[in-house]
């Protein structure tokens, strides 16, 4: 029977470090945390980390930060326009200087798959043959039975 109960959450830690805890809980995590390695050390830790920071000078300053950080971020952003951007043509441009573009457009993407096919179709033949390198690393064990060929991968077929 396992009688050790699950170590407290961390936040319980630093509420114990802070005396934010009642009386109940408080005896509670102190005595768990004298019983666990793993608790122990963080509490230490936590009053190690307290004391330092209770050691600092506490100063204010003379006047409020927050409106000076925004102040500095407005001063730092670029100025939004009033009214929303509309898409328009330069001027001088006609209508039928954009229509001259299109089959450009069309002759470079047709160029592109037409390039892109015939490297992939070159390429291909090394492919297969990597894949059929690569069949001992493959999670299949040697001398299984494929229940379907998809199952077993395209180089087994």
């Amino acid at each position: 029977m396992n009688t050790h109960k699950p170590c407290p959450r961390i936040e319980a830690l630093s509420a114990l470090t802070d005396s934010e805890l009642g009386e109940p809980e408080r005896l509670a995590v102190q005595a768990h945390a004298d019983q666990c390695p793993v608790c122990g050390p963080v509490l230490a830790e936590f009053r190690r980390l307290h004391a330092r920071f209770t050691a600092l000078d506490a100063t204010t300053p003379h006047f409020d930060v927050a409106p000076e950080v925004d102040r500095r971020i407005v001063a730092g952003t670029i100025p939004i326009p009033r009214e929303p951007m509309r898409l328009t043509r330069p001027a001088g441009v006609r209508w039928w200087q954009f229509a001259l573009l299109a089959p450009g457009g069309a002759v470079a993407v047709s160029a592109g798959l037409w390039l892109g096919t015939s490297l992939m179709a070159a390429a291909l033949p090394n492919a297969q043959a990597t894949a059929v390198q690569m069949v001992p690393f493959s999670s299949i064990p040697a001398g299984a039975l494929c229940p379907v060929p998809e199952a077993c991968g395209e180089f087994l077929r």
